[in-house]
């Protein structure tokens, strides 16, 4: 069995709950920029993902997610 990675490019809150951008690694050899939100709900907090981009090179993804996460968090 494969043992996909996953990498953080970083966390923050806002009024709403928790996000993370995440950079998953995939089987065919790619990566995926998802942005990952825990909103707090009446049921508790709720998960959401957006996909947010494929990149062909872990360098490349992380630099997009450390980018995104700098201009996300406020």
């Amino acid at each position: 069995m494969l043992k996909l990675r996953e990498f953080d490019c970083g966390t923050w809150d806002d009024f709403a709950g928790i996000n993370r951008i995440t950079v998953r690694e995939r089987p065919d050899g790619l990566f995926d920029l998802v942005h990952v939100r825990y909103v707090r709900g009446v049921a508790g907090m709720q998960k959401s993902e957006s996909p947010v981009g494929v990149y062909r090179d872990l360098a490349q993804a992380r630099e997009a997610g450390w980018q995104l996460w700098r201009e996300l968090r406020g």
